[in-house]
């Protein structure tokens, strides 16, 4: 019974906060509070992020979630501004603790270099919806801490399939290639079944001539 009302106060309690870049603010309880967890203004100090190959990283209190992020361009946004927001990627996690998303800009639009901008994360494990943001800068000469992401989910790393799809092929080739050769030694067979027939009847056409 304890150990009942212990998962169930997890459950309840679990939330994920935004590290890198840093989030406005994080408040436990007022994460569910669109757009950014209760945190309206504007950071002064803005994190210089890459247009390309991008990434952020959460830390996550449950084992599994979905994750929507946006872009919404502006110095300071207006709530209603998160209506009209950009999508950067639709992504999942499936591990607690740390997790570094893809969030490649290359294709955003209004996305561009000097730019200011919000980057909104929703976050859904199946609770309600929590939010947090992070002020950027745009830019394309701007580099991240490789190693804040020893491992990327989405983008470039969400190849997954490709190995699958190139075992798939391997092991269609595979099986056609034993089944070509099964073709192949019947056609032998029945080539020497026939020089076998031929000459018998060389033979016996030659001895009735004597």
């Amino acid at each position: 019974m304890v150990l009942s009302a212990l998962a169930l106060t997890w459950t309840v309690s679990a939330h994920y906060q935004l590290t890198y870049p840093a989030s406005r603010g994080f408040i436990d309880t007022s994460e569910p509070t669109a757009p950014c967890g209760g945190f309206n203004n504007v950071n002064t100090t803005r994190f210089s992020f890459p247009l390309h190959n991008g990434f952020v990283v959460i830390n996550s209190e449950h084992v599994q979630a979905s994750i929507q992020m946006y872009l919404v361009i502006g110095n300071n946004p207006s709530t209603q501004a998160f209506n009209q927001n950009t999508t950067i990627d639709n992504l999942s996690i499936k591990q607690p603790g740390l997790n570094c998303l893809s969030a490649n800009l290359a294709n955003v639009t209004g996305a561009a270099d000097g730019v200011n901008a919000t980057i909104q994360l929703l976050f859904n494990a199946g609770d309600g919806i929590l939010y947090q943001c992070a002020d950027v800068t745009l830019s394309s000469s701007a580099s991240l801490n490789q190693s804040e992401c020893p491992q990327l989910i989405g983008g470039s790393s969400n190849s997954s399939s490709s190995p699958s799809g190139s075992a798939s092929a391997s092991s269609g080739s595979a099986s056609a290639s034993p089944s070509g050769s099964s073709g192949s030694s019947g056609a032998s067979t029945n080539s020497v079944a026939m020089g076998t027939i031929v000459l018998l009847a060389s033979v016996a056409f030659a001895l009735g001539m004597f």
